[in-house]
């Protein structure tokens, strides 16, 4: 039982650590030829995020969510046009994030490191 509870503790600190070194790096100008946000995997190995596509800036509306895996050293888009992307680093249930919900704007490119 003990073993469990460490094993828990160790995976969302794994979580909490991978969501502190997402940078975000986020274009300056709107994209206004669409395009999405931009994940880029500067790791060795893959990772795995959720992401949703919303309106505004508001990240705990429900919205559809969409499972993302980014292989390492490569990039994945997500969304199109003018809307913005939250993302979690973190596992999702009902909507909710077990670390942080992040905004990102269209266009903008994430470095996951």
């Amino acid at each position: 039982m003990r073993s469990k509870l460490v094993l828990v503790l160790a995976a969302v600190a794994a979580l909490s650590a991978g969501a502190a070194l997402a940078q975000d790096t986020q274009n300056t100008q709107a994209n206004t030829a669409g395009g999405g946000v931009t994940f880029m995997n500067e790791t060795q190995r893959p990772i795995t995020l959720t992401a949703k596509e919303t309106a505004d800036d508001n990240c705990l509306r429900s919205a559809e969510l969409e499972k993302v895996t980014v292989e390492a050293g490569q990039n994945s888009t997500v969304g199109s046009g003018s809307s913005n992307v939250c993302y979690c680093l973190g596992s999702v249930r009902r909507n909710s994030c077990t670390g942080t919900w992040t905004f990102a704007k269209p266009g903008a490119k994430i470095r996951l490191r």
